[in-house]
């Protein structure tokens, strides 16, 4: 698939999902300041959560457009 393609169809996906998203993105937005209260190091600890989350966003836009 070349790269316009790939674009495209992630454009695609995304229409009417952007919303779900944010909000998704938004419900991390505590663990984020209490991250910052530990200077940081919570952070070692979100990072992985958070990436697991959109990879399951991912997964379940994947599921319904297909």
């Amino acid at each position: 698939m070349k790269y316009d393609a790939a674009i495209n169809e992630s454009m695609r996906m995304m229409q009417g999902h952007k919303m779900k998203l944010f909000l998704l993105d938004l419900s991390f937005i505590g663990w984020f300041f209490l991250c910052i209260l530990t200077f940081g190091i919570g952070f070692l600890f979100l990072s992985p959560y958070v990436s697991t989350a959109h990879a399951h966003f991912y997964e379940d836009l994947k599921t319904e457009t297909l």
